[in-house]
């Protein structure tokens, strides 16, 4: 679902816990793992979109931060499916090395 209009949602304080305490011990244990073959949107989208549909995905914000459009997790699966087949109908394949830059406007 995506809304339109400002939205307000409460932001952090600067008291607010930090995700990282201890640097140190997180660098010395951290391991990258890559996997031969990685599609973020099947990896990461589709999975989150399955788990938690109506999970804020993407924020648009106007010039003063308000927050003006929220897609979900389960509209950006979409979308992105979408554009995934627009691209096939075109003839790009996963063989290609594709770049697709777009305007900073929500719809995109």
């Amino acid at each position: 679902m995506t809304t339109t209009g400002a939205i307000s949602r409460p932001r952090p304080g600067r008291d607010a816990e930090p995700r990282l305490s201890d640097y140190e011990t997180e660098r010395a244990t951290f391991r990258l793992e890559v996997p031969e073959r990685y599609n973020p949107v099947l990896d990461i989208v589709e999975g989150w979109a399955a788990e938690d549909p109506d999970a804020p995905a993407v924020l648009s914000l106007d010039a003063s931060g308000e927050i003006v459009q929220l897609d979900t997790a389960a509209s950006l699966a979409r979308v992105s499916r979408e554009a995934a087949r627009a691209l096939l109908e075109l003839g790009v394949d996963a063989d290609n090395q594709d770049f697709v830059m777009l305007t900073r406007v929500p719809g995109w």
